[in-house]
Order: C-alpha cells, then structure tokens, then sequence
C-alpha cells in the first residue's frame, strides 16, 4: 500500500510540474519529452516515484542523492539518466552535480527540490541540532541548487524551478512545528525567489505534496480533471501568444 501511495504522490508532483512550469517563450516545458530534469533527493520514496513519472514521459533525468547505489540502480532501471552522488547541503558538492548535468546532456530544463526529511515531535522535545539539521536539509539546500541552477537557465533564458513543500504548512498539526516551519520557510524562500526571477525567463514554484495519510484520501479523478483543464489553459495561452496579428 506504502509503495502505490508513493507512486501516487511521485505521478501528482510530476503532473504538477507539467502544468506549473508551463511555457517560456523559447520552449514549451510541457512538451517535456528529451527536457532534462534534476530530481534531487531521487534515490527512494517520491524523489524516485517522480523521476520514473517524468522519464515514462520521455524527460531525461539527472538523479541526486547521497546513496549511489540506489540511484545508480534507477538510472539503469530508466535509461535515459544519470546518477549523480552529492550531499545537497554541501554548496560545492551541488556544483559539482550541476556540472555533471550540463557535461551530460548540455542544460538543465527543470530542477525538482525533493529532498527533505521529516522531524516529528512536540516543541518541547524538539532538540535543536536536529532542528538545525533539517532546517539545512529541507531550506538550506533548495537555497543551494537554486543558486547552483539559475545561471545556467539565465544563459539558456529558460527553465523551471519546483521546490516540493508540504500539506503540514496549511494547519497546525500537533508535533509537526519543526518539519512545518522548515517547509513554511522553503514556501516563503520560494516566493521571494519567484518576485527576482520574475523578469528574468524563469519559472519558479513552491508545491505542496500531502503527507502519506492525506494521499490516502486524494480524489484521483478531480486531480487529473485539474491537471486537464491547467493544462487546456495553458494550450489557449500558448494559442494566444503564437497567433500573428491578422492570422486566426
């Protein structure tokens, strides 16, 4: 049951980003077969779930993660991808991923911030070296390959940014203020990142994945009828845009 709730969770993040990194004026990110996507945090849970999402769409991955095993098993499991071992908390170790990427496959179309872990306990037991650590894991780091990514999509002048948040942000959910302010922290870095790359040919969104007992209770057939219609949306848009003055 574990494992379908993940599938689903890594499908619902994968539509997510077909329809909110919609188009830029040099390329329609949507059409994402062959875009190059880096997924970190791939080695196991919805970080893997996603990256299998995207390649079933013919995306070509670069896969993060600190465990090589694992994400080198995927990589040969997908095909198209590459498996890049790097602790996203360690800036030069992010280059260096970012590196890999562009010497694989020459850009870097869409960057998911996947990696993150949980930390559940009532405020008074939170210890605060581990609310330090996941504070580095779950805001620190998208701070990281955020920076590490942007140069490149300012050269391409085009790309998309999805950092993966959480359900636990919309309410107060006993024993969960350490993960919640980590990932309300990530919701607010994401918006102010939004505002100065605005102008720049990026795209850049906060999504909010539910945890595990939420998913549970997700109307599929409402999700995809969203995705459809963001994504009709999106194709009128792009019509719109296209069309030359005198031409239907």
């Amino acid at each position: 049951m574990a494992h379908g709730i993940t599938s689903d969770t890594g499908r619902l993040l994968w539509d997510h980003v077909l329809v909110t990194v919609a188009t830029t004026k040099e390329r329609d990110l949507t059409d994402i077969k062959n875009a190059v996507v880096l997924v970190t945090g791939a080695s196991s849970g919805i970080g893997a779930a996603t990256a299998r999402a995207a390649s079933r769409d013919g995306a070509q991955l670069v896969l993060i993660a600190r465990r090589e095993d694992r994400i080198r098993q995927l990589a040969q499991e997908l095909g198209d991808a590459i498996p890049v071992r790097c602790d996203v908390t360690d800036a030069r170790q992010v280059a260096t991923a970012v590196d890999a990427a562009i010497s694989a496959f020459g850009r870097i179309d869409v960057l998911i911030d996947n990696a993150g872990q949980g930390l559940q306990a009532p405020i008074e037991e939170v210890q605060p070296d581990d609310f330090r650590a996941l504070l580095e894991l779950n805001l620190v780091a998208p701070l990281l390959t955020m920076q590490a990514v942007i140069p490149v999509m300012r050269k391409q002048a085009a790309g998309g940014i999805v950092n993966v948040s959480s359900g636990t942000t919309f309410s107060a959910l006993p024993a969960s203020g350490a993960y919640a302010a980590s990932k309300a922290g990530l919701n607010m870095l994401s918006a102010v990142a939004r505002v100065d790359l605005e102008h720049r040919h990026h795209r850049l969104h906060d999504v909010s994945v539910p945890d595990r007992h939420r998913v549970r209770r997700l109307d599929q057939s409402r999700q995809r009828g969203r995705i459809e219609n963001g994504l009709q949306r999106r194709d009128a848009a792009t019509a719109a845009r296209t069309r030359r003055p005198g031409h239907p």
